[in-house]
Order: structure tokens, then sequence, then C-alpha cells
């Protein structure tokens, strides 16, 4: 298994937060995994504790307002039902980390996921010519991006304020 094989390496694998260290971190990343987490809020409070003044938390999440969301539906890649317990949009993750005080840095998006996920949609739809289809797809999702900033995944910086 990977636990095994990394534990044959010398990493120090934890099964929760609270099995961390009483140390506090630089930064913290979460790529992928927050839509995973059956009570995100808890899993952010918990993190940000372990944030030092200054800390950032950086989270890539796919984005249901996305262009590709809309144009694939039920079929959506990124849905990925039942693995994904949770959807986020850029307004409410642009709007959160004020619930810890924290400094909203801005997000960006991940270019090659729109790719990547549009690929994968025109594969669970069972469309011939997926790679294509997908390319293009992904193609269209960026161009709608640039104009209202709603890309396929988005990757968020939020900043743990400096006491003075």
């Amino acid at each position: 298994s990977a636990r095994a094989s990394a534990q044959q390496q010398g990493v120090n694998l934890f099964s929760s937060i609270s099995e961390l260290p009483e140390v506090q971190f630089d930064v913290i990343t979460l790529w992928h995994v927050l839509e995973h987490v059956p009570n995100y809020l808890e899993t952010l409070d918990q993190l940000i504790q372990k944030l030092k003044p200054g800390g950032q938390i950086i989270l890539a999440l796919p984005n249901y307002k996305s262009y590709d969301a809309h144009i694939y539906g039920t079929h959506w890649a990124a849905y990925d039902v039942p693995r994904h317990l949770w959807h986020f949009s850029s307004d409410y993750m642009d709007h959160l980390p004020s619930t810890w005080g924290l400094d909203n840095l801005g997000h960006k998006h991940l270019w090659m996921d729109a790719f990547y996920i549009a690929v994968l949609s025109e594969q669970y739809a069972q469309n011939k010519w997926s790679w294509i289809k997908g390319f293009m797809g992904g193609l269209h999702s960026h161009i709608y991006g640039r104009r209202t900033g709603q890309y396929s995944t988005m990757v968020y910086t939020w900043k743990h304020k400096t006491p003075n």
C-alpha cells in the first residue's frame, strides 16, 4: 500500500490533524482535498490554528460555476460524486477567509485542469472523439474564464495576519 511504502521510506504519516506535532507551519496546502472532507469548516479551523502568524494556506478546488461545469452538467468530471462531498465557487471561497480574520491574497486558476476535466467529462458522457472534444471544451472553458473569472479549477491563497 502507499502508506506502507511511505513508512518504509521514513515518511511520518498522520491520520488526523490532531496527531500533528505541536508546531506551526509557514505554509499549508490542500490540493484537491477540501471537497473530500466531511466537515470542511472544522478541518479548516484546525489547520488555520496550525499556521504561523504571516503563514499561508493554499487551496486548489474545482469551481462549479465554471463553463465546463455548466456545459457538461451531470457529466462534469469534477462533480466526482460521491467522492466530492462539497462543491465550491470562487465567490464563496473569496469570502470564507474572513471567517477566521485571514487576509485573502486572491485566487488564480490551474489552466491544465480545464483540459483534463473536459476530457474526462467527455469520456463520462461516452462521446466519440473525447480527446478532441475535451481539448476544445478545455479551450472554451479558458476563454469563458478569461471573460468571467470562473475557471474550472481555482487556487486560493489566504494569509494569517501578522500581529502588530
